[in-house]
C-alpha cells in the first residue's frame, strides 16, 4: 500500500535553495516523489532569530508503514545536508529542517514525534505552501480546516519566490 507523507522543508542559512534542493533529491532517493510547492521567503516564527527562511512543502508516497522508520531516514538526511543535530532549538539558524506535516491519516503524540506537527497550524511558512500542493478536495483541507487557519494568521511575513524553482531530480 502507498502511504502519503507531507513535508515542510526550510533553510535559512546560505546557500538556501541549494541545500532545499540537496534534501530534496535525497528524500527522493527513499520515498516516491509527488508534488512539491513554490518556494516562499519568510520571516522567523517564534524567536529572533535574523536570516530569514526559504519554505517549501512537499508530497511523497511510501510503502514504509513505520513512521518512526521515516523519521529516522529524515533525521539521516537533515545531517547528510548539513545539520548539527547538537545545536538543537527552534531559534538557531539551519542549513535544513524537515517536519513530518501527515502520514496518511495518522494521529500520534509522543515525545519524540508529533502528528499533525504540533505547530503547523500556526504557521503561515507551512500552510501557505501546504495548500498549494493539497488538491481543492483534500481531506487534510476539510478535516484539519487548514484554510480557515491560514486566513487568521496576519502577523506572519511571506513572500512567493517565483523566480526561485526547486526542480528535483527524478
Amino acid at each position: 500500500m502507498q502511504n502519503i507523507l507531507i513535508l515542510s522543508l526550510g533553510s535559512n542559512i546560505e546557500p538556501r535553495i541549494f541545500y532545499l534542493k540537496s534534501a530534496v533529491n535525497l528524500l527522493n532517493k527513499h520515498f516516491n516523489f509527488g508534488r512539491i510547492s513554490s518556494v516562499y521567503l519568510t520571516d522567523p516564527v517564534d524567536c529572533t532569530e535574523k536570516n530569514k527562511f526559504f519554505n517549501i512543502c512537499a508530497e511523497y508516497k511510501t510503502e514504509i508503514n513505520d513512521v518512526f522508520e521515516i523519521l529516522k531516514i529524515i533525521e539521516d538526511i537533515e545531517v547528510k545536508v548539513g545539520r548539527d543535530k547538537k545545536n538543537k532549538g527552534l531559534c538557531r539558524s539551519r542549513e535544513i529542517d524537515i517536519d513530518i506535516l501527515f502520514f496518511n491519516k495518522l494521529k500520534i503524540k509522543t515525545e519524540k514525534l508529533t502528528i499533525p506537527h504540533k505547530k503547523m497550524f500556526e504557521r503561515l511558512f507551512v500552510l501557505k505552501p501546504l495548500i498549494e500542493i493539497l488538491s481543492k478536495d483534500s481531506e487534510y483541507l476539510k478535516e484539519y480546516d487548514i484554510i480557515n487557519f491560514h486566513d487568521k494568521i496576519k502577523d506572519q511575513n511571506i513572500k512567493l519566490l517565483g523566480d526561485v524553482i526547486i526542480e528535483p531530480e527524478l
